[in-house]
């Protein structure tokens, strides 16, 4: 190997792999580990979503959910202080400000081969 490649020896003699072995990746723009800010947004967005189909299932199957988090979790008066504190929103102002819902679901873009 040339000298600016090669590995450190071990003290058994071997070469062993290290963060050299991923010189070529980082020109490359490829990676081996994915943003974790975008998982995050992809997850938000996920369980939006999953959030939307449920609400639509009607009231009684979002009580059975937010009592099985409970039982699974604990949570308890907590669960009930912030179940109180969303009831006593303003459905009215809610409508009309437009919180009540998510934002449309941006259309897929295409991206092409090399950007």
């Amino acid at each position: 190997m040339p000298p600016e490649t090669a590995r450190p020896e071990s003290a058994g003699g071997a070469n062993r792999p290290g963060l050299g072995d991923f010189r070529g990746q980082r020109k490359s723009g490829s990676s081996l580990i994915q943003n974790p800010n975008r998982a995050q947004a992809q997850r938000r967005l996920r369980r939006q979503r999953l959030v939307e189909q449920v609400h639509c299932l009607g009231a009684r199957v979002v009580f059975e959910l937010l009592d099985e988090i409970d039982r699974h979790d604990g949570l308890g008066d907590d669960l009930d202080r912030r179940l109180a504190r969303y009831a006593g929103l303003g459905v009215d102002i809610l409508r009309a400000l437009g919180p009540d819902r998510f934002p449309p679901v941006p259309p897929p873009r295409l991206v092409e081969d090399g950007q």
